[in-house]
């Protein structure tokens, strides 16, 4: 699963292959940052307050880490993606890497460095997010990407939580309403009921995250820090939100979903753009023509529905928290959850909501 530069600096010695001093400035204010996030946050309070205003809390609390190092292969697979229409390039550089987080960005030309900065804010002062590439073409209307690439150290986070979760509240009938539905798997139907616990008794759910995060604490590959500050933050949205409508299933969103996930096994990789370069919604409104909007989430992995849904939750690594404000969005009417077999990650899952 999957996603996306200052006043004093040590000196780099980097090569932009394109000519870009947006690329350059983007840069340089992300070593500012990790390498003195107390002096950014005095000279970029304002501006950060307007385009991220949650960057600054991380940034109060921040310890200064390693500049990060500029990767002319990450840079090359942001140029794919921009300039090929590659979805899904192949990172040919020499660096460990031990996953990662990448975006691309439409508007380019009317966004600040500052504000490309702050909209990958939870990547930022993360040490374990060591190699860097961005590519920007300024003659493209949808003309940057970025991606950072993970060092395989790995620091972990203690979390501490051993309350017992009471769900006698919880009306599990309520919330199945794939129940009776009969083009839809068991597993498939075990999500739909697990998004409709997240969005009707948010205060309970927030303690299956917290006792998730307590055995991920506990587990051998332990809790890192991003997951740690995802976690935090999402238990607490989660207690202070009202509880939400439960969503049902529609035949039209589920062949959305399913036409979705069969185009991206076929092509061997998931993207939220189709092949034909159609958006989530553009699908979705396609085969319910009745439906104002809709949106998708994308997941893979060998786990159970919770586990996938826990994931999309805390979407750790994604700045925009896009996959959690999906789920919990009140807009939703309908919901569909395809999965199909991905060899990488064994199943792949397709969440569709709309309205």
């Amino acid at each position: 699963m999957k996603r996306i530069i200052f006043m004093f600096f040590m000196s780099y010695n980097i090569s932009f292959a394109q000519s870009s001093t947006l690329s350059s400035d983007i840069f340089k204010l992300i070593n500012h940052s990790r390498t003195d996030p107390k002096d950014f946050l005095d000279k970029h309070k304002l501006g950060i307050q307007k385009y991220q205003a949650k960057y600054i809390r991380i940034l109060m609390s921040a310890k200064p880490v390693a500049a990060a190092i500029w990767d002319k292969d990450l840079m090359e697979m942001c140029r794919a993606v921009i300039d090929e229409n590659d979805l899904n390039p192949d990172y040919k550089g020499n660096n460990e890497l031990c996953g990662g987080s990448s975006g691309k960005y439409s508007g380019s030309k009317a966004q600040s460095p500052l504000e490309y900065l702050c909209d990958m804010y939870t990547n930022i002062n993360d040490k374990r997010y060591k190699y860097f590439g961005l590519y920007y073409n300024k003659n493209k209307e949808n003309g940057m990407a970025f991606h950072w690439g993970m060092s395989c150290e790995r620091d972990k986070k203690e979390f501490f939580y051993n309350e017992i979760i009471d769900s006698s509240s919880v009306d599990f009938k309520l919330l199945n309403t794939a129940a009776e539905i009969d083009y839809m798997t068991s597993e498939e139907k075990k999500m739909v009921q697990e998004i409709n616990f997240v969005r009707k008794y948010p205060d309970v759910y927030a303690k299956i995250i917290a006792t998730y995060l307590a055995k991920e604490s506990k587990s051998y590959s332990g809790l890192n820090n991003d997951t740690y500050n995802a976690g935090i933050e999402l238990i607490k949205e989660l207690r202070k939100m009202p509880s939400l409508n439960i969503l049902t299933p529609d035949k039209c969103i589920y062949e959305a979903a399913k036409k979705h996930g069969l185009d991206c096994k076929k092509r061997g990789y998931f993207a939220h753009e189709g092949s034909d370069k159609s958006n989530p919604w553009d699908r979705i409104t396609q085969e319910c023509p009745e439906y104002i909007t809709g949106n998708e989430n994308g997941s893979g992995g060998s786990g159970s529905p919770r586990e996938h849904v826990i994931g999309l939750l805390l979407d750790d690594g994604i700045s925009s928290r896009g996959h959690r404000y999906n789920i919990i969005d009140r807009r939703w009417l309908y919901v569909a959850c395809y999965r199909f077999d991905n060899p990488k990650y064994k199943y792949q899952w397709v969440q569709n909501f709309g309205h």
